[in-house]
């Protein structure tokens, strides 16, 4: 977002951000209300305008970027999904108007920043409330990266934090259930004789807290996902869904929130304040604490030591 910045002052970004956060919330709250009945009032009702409101601010937001990169030469547009989908635009803006770049950057927006931002929470909160975990997850960040930001070469040398991204994930999905769909025909499912147009869904937390495959399911542990630890049978950790339409961003995503966890670690301790109990998780698509989750940070380290 560099060339942005000559357009759009700071002070703009972070309440951009703040209006997008809160639009997103909003969205999501309306949207889980309507997921799972078959059918739903169109946006333009009267009851609505809370969610129409929310989508207005989050594509104005979106314009207000597309905008300020193409008021700036091509030249200087970073090498981002932005610039790529303005590229295609350029070339042929019939095939690719305005409109379709800014749906897909609202899929990218929704889809990507509010879950990997929904379980970097989760992770915070695990971390501080399994000191050890985060003690060693530490270690293995400044030994490996010694001061330096984290690069693409250093991912698979970090191992146990991944780890403890993983066991967050199992523990609070982002998406903790997965989209409906409808039968066509009638199904027997074990003892259950289930008619067509049933709609199904998929409980992914439920699955991810059986005890078949995760012993102690509702305690914060890492080492499950250790090279020769337990076998997890395909489809009893699904964060990103499965099969042919798994999620085509999970690679990406943990990537970002392995580099996000790791300059976490490198600068700050994250605990549990006294007498604070565990959060209490609120589906509204994603997962997320049902009040604002406040941790007590210390910080920093000795990065150039690696200690």
């Amino acid at each position: 977002m560099k060339s942005d910045r000559h357009t759009i002052p700071r002070r703009e970004f972070d309440e951009d951000a703040r209006i997008a956060q809160q639009a997103v919330h909003v969205s999501s709250v309306a949207g889980n209300a309507e997921m799972y009945w078959p059918a739903s009032w169109p946006d333009w009702m009267p009851w609505k305008r809370t969610k129409r409101q929310a989508n207005d601010a989050l594509n104005r937001l979106i314009d207000k970027y597309i905008q300020a990169r193409l008021a700036v030469a091509a030249t200087a547009w970073p090498n981002d999904l932005l610039s790529r989908l303005l590229a295609l635009h350029r070339e042929d803006p019939q095939s690719w108007p305005l409109k379709a770049v800014r749906d897909e950057c609202m899929t990218a927006f929704l889809a990507g920043h509010e879950t990997s931002a929904a379980t970097l929470t989760w992770w915070a909160w695990c971390m501080a409330a399994n000191p050890a975990a985060q003690a060693a997850a530490r270690q293995e960040v400044l030994a490996v990266l010694r001061g330096r930001a984290p690069m693409a070469e250093d991912l698979p040398s970090l191992t146990y934090l991944v780890q403890t991204l993983q066991e967050t994930l199992r523990l609070y999905p982002a998406a903790p259930m997965l989209m409906t769909r409808r039968s066509i025909r009638p199904i027997t499912l074990g003892g259950w004789q289930l008619p067509a147009r049933t709609i199904f869904s998929i409980p992914v937390q439920r699955l991810q807290h059986d005890p078949r495959w995760f012993p102690d399911p509702h305690v914060f542990r890492p080492e499950r996902f250790a090279s020769g630890g337990s076998d997890i049978p395909r489809g009893a950790f699904m964060p990103f869904g499965t099969g042919p339409r798994v999620c085509l961003g999970q690679h990406l995503a943990m990537a970002e929130m392995t580099v996000v966890a790791a300059m976490f670690l490198q600068r700050f301790a994250v605990a549990v304040p006294v007498g604070m109990t565990a959060p209490e998780a609120a589906f509204h698509i994603t997962l997320r604490p049902k009040t604002p989750l406040r941790l007590r940070l210390t910080g920093q380290f000795n990065l150039a030591a690696g200690q």
